[in-house]
């Protein structure tokens, strides 16, 4: 029996996996020796909930760790690790620790949608209980918006903790009193996000369900907003605009980044993507979504 113990979930966790053995399933069972037989190394820690898969006479534990770099603000990631029996029997890691190699071209990872096709694409997520009504047309995503909270969300998982993400609002789509925009998630409770809506662009801090507008500014006459996100450790952020494809414009606040280490409670990583609050009668159209992942 593989188990994991210890301290689970966040930055300091201290995940360590160990066995047991025994006859029958209400034992006596036995622990062994060597526990923890699998613990963190340079690349990874805290590892932890593996499932025993044997291919070709070879051994593997696919099981869950945090990359050192990204920690809780990306969340655990899936490894597999492999793994030999000694002359006792006890199964055993080399070094005791997980043996994927790091990713050294994260840009792997990107994502584009320019939102082709009549669907959804399958790595859009959503809060649990909270599935938007969402379609693709013409190469735009049509996102119905909630009156509830943030409003109705559709996101992307982040697999690095430094990144941009981008995305265009068609003005015109927007109904009076409905906001839309571009968001860090940690959960429906917790977020950072930029949002266009009332004639004005404003930064939104949601901590703990408590909603405040950080900063607002009247919004630049013209037909389409860029929106970008940027993300430094998955710890720092800053929002950026351009309206109809100028230049960059920063949203000025009192610091060049704003704090999100409040953003994802636990473990559940952030998540970056788009959102629509107001009346359910109204329909946001988004025209492209981007991530681009740096180390």
């Amino acid at each position: 029996m593989f188990y994991a113990g210890n301290g689970c979930c966040g930055k300091c966790c201290t995940y360590a996996t160990g066995v047991a053995r025994a006859e029958s399933l209400l034992g006596p069972w036995e622990k062994c020796p060597e526990n923890p037989i699998l613990k963190k190394n340079a690349t990874w820690k805290c590892p932890g909930h593996g499932t025993v898969a044997e291919y070709e006479g070879r051994w593997f534990l696919l099981h869950h760790a945090y990359h050192v770099q990204s920690h809780e603000f990306v969340g655990r990631q899936g490894i597999l690790s492999e793994f030999t029996w000694n002359e006792e029997g006890w199964p055993e890691f080399e070094g005791k620790s997980p043996q994927a190699a790091p990713l050294h071209d994260v840009s792997i990872l990107n994502v584009t949608d320019n939102f082709e096709g009549n669907c959804l694409a399958g790595t859009w997520q959503w809060p649990i209980g909270r599935e938007p009504e969402a379609g693709v047309s013409d190469g735009q995503l049509l996102l119905t918006a909630s009156p509830t909270g943030m409003g109705s969300i559709v996101a992307q998982r982040t697999f690095t903790a430094t990144y941009k993400v981008t995305t265009a609002v068609e003005l015109n789509s927007l109904d009076p009193a409905t906001f839309a925009g571009l968001s860090a998630i940690g959960d429906p409770n917790n977020a950072l996000a930029l949002v266009v809506g009332d004639g004005t662009l404003q930064v939104w801090s949601v901590k703990k369900g408590k909603h405040e507008s950080i900063t607002k500014i009247d919004l630049p006459l013209g037909k389409t907003l860029n929106l970008r996100l940027e993300s430094w450790g998955g710890q720092r952020f800053r929002f950026t605009y351009n309206v109809d494809g100028s230049s960059w414009q920063p949203v000025v606040l009192d610091s060049f980044a704003l704090n999100g280490t409040y953003l994802p409670p636990w473990d559940r990583g952030i998540r970056v993507g788009l959102l629509a609050q107001g009346p359910a009668t109204s329909t946001v159209a988004f025209n492209q979504f981007t991530i681009r992942n740096q180390r």
